[in-house]
């Protein structure tokens, strides 16, 4: 079997490499300085809400779901590299780009049963 990433996977994965470089390292400290300052504990830090926008509006989010008109549109295969890369800073990678657990793979299930009870109630 080829484990060799698609070329769709390879350029993602420059992308999300170079946003890891100009984004996410450099605000990890501030992200988790407002995170310690909140008395919230589930509070997003707002570092976060500036971060989200910008992977948003470069086509990194929901890399996770495998049907291209919600997600990616990735195999497992070609989001297991995307992964690796976003694991090299947690929490503030995953949740930049609305891919972390238990959201990931498990989500797109329910995306896709989604979509179907809203075709089917619209009849």
């Amino acid at each position: 079997m080829d484990f060799e990433p698609s070329d769709k996977c390879k350029a993602i994965q420059s992308q999300l490499e170079r946003f890891m470089d100009e984004y996410i390292y450099p605000n990890e400290r501030l992200y988790h300085e407002q995170t310690e300052a909140s008395a919230d504990p589930h509070a997003e830090p707002a570092v976060m809400t500036e971060i989200r926008a910008k992977a948003k509006a470069i086509g990194l989010w929901n890399l996770f779901l495998p049907d291209a008109e919600y997600g990616a549109g990735l195999s497992n295969l070609d989001y297991t590299p995307l992964c690796e890369v976003m694991g090299r800073s947690t929490p503030a990678t995953p949740r930049s780009s609305r891919s972390s657990a238990p959201r990931s793979r498990r989500s797109a299930g329910s995306s896709r049963s989604s979509k179907a009870r809203s075709a089917r109630a619209s009849r």
